[in-house]
């Protein structure tokens, strides 16, 4: 947002909000002819720099423009937390359940590329009822629920528009005994009653030995801190690293935490900008409206 409103005058502007492995390229040697007002020095060339289709200004598994002026279907587009594409909430394979921006999502293309998410998708994700015992008591007298989770509740209306997807933050924590407490809390007398011993010191491998199930198909939604449920043993982190995900075991990755850190680095270190502050409060469609509407009002040079 800041490039555009600083730098892209009458230029057209493609929607890529996060894009972890991206660095500006403007001045570099890329397009010579701009320098970047932001950052004048550049390197020559962002050889880490990563183009999706984003870049190319189509979004989602349909490959369209955002908006569509061939669509006349209202959708919401949803950000995929490792992919970073969007993707229309009818193209998900699951409802879009309520709160949605309080949430993290990931597309079905993402799980199925890092199958070992949908072992966490069976316990981390869906209805807090469906979590699974804590292993710090004792599995004595209470069932282990089994049944898998297809979807989400489908919301009747949707409430406004998604500016940030992070964490929802709305799951309490249960009562000690009692069914729905976190993963973080499994302990010995759970393993051996009815599933395979799980090896010691992977969280991952003890979820694998619960056994418990989902649908594997469609989008993931996960809810509050899911990210720090994560495993973090060597073994695990190296699977993440090998996969580019070790960004998941780091919550300040989330959107809410980037765009809040963002904020504040402004006013502490100029003060809010009275345009920046209104583009704030409107939807990615509102804002690239009114950029553009400014332009168009600044004199040719």
């Amino acid at each position: 947002m800041a490039c555009s409103y600083k730098c892209h005058e009458g230029h057209e502007l493609f929607e890529l909000y996060t894009k972890r492995n991206f660095r500006c390229d403007c001045g570099n040697r890329k397009f010579t002819e701009l320098q970047c007002k932001l950052f004048p020095g550049k390197e020559d060339l962002n050889s880490q720099n990563k183009y999706s289709q984003n870049f190319f200004g189509v979004y989602c598994t349909c490959s369209r423009p955002y908006p569509d002026p061939d669509d006349q279907v209202e959708d919401e587009m949803i950000q995929c937390v490792v992919c970073e594409d969007w993707l229309h909430g009818r193209h998900l394979g699951v409802a879009v359940p309520d709160g949605v921006e309080l949430q993290e999502m990931i597309c079905e293309s993402c799980m199925n590329n890092n199958s070992f998410l949908w072992t966490y998708a069976a316990h981390l994700s869906g209805k807090p009822q469906f979590w699974f015992l804590s292993l710090t008591g004792s599995c004595a007298g209470v069932e282990v629920k089994e049944e898998p989770i297809t979807s989400v509740p489908k919301e009747e209306e949707k409430g406004g528009d998604v500016t940030e997807p992070s964490c929802k933050r709305s799951r309490e924590e249960a009562e000690p005994g009692s069914e729905g407490r976190g993963p973080e809390e499994l302990g010995p007398d759970c393993k051996g009653q009815g599933h395979a011993e799980a090896e010691p010191g992977c969280r991952l491998k003890e979820l694998q030995a619960i056994g418990q199930n989902r649908v594997q198909s469609g989008a993931v939604f996960w809810p509050s801190a899911w990210r720090s449920k994560l495993c973090s043993c060597y073994t695990c982190k190296e699977r993440l690293s090998a996969a580019g995900l070790s960004f998941l075991l780091d919550e300040s990755d989330t959107v809410l935490a980037y765009e809040n850190k963002g904020k504040s680095s402004e006013q502490r270190l100029q003060g809010p900008d009275p345009l920046m502050s209104a583009l704030d409060n409107l939807n990615r469609v509102q804002q690239l409206e009114i950029i553009h509407g400014k332009q168009r009002q600044l004199p040719e040079k």
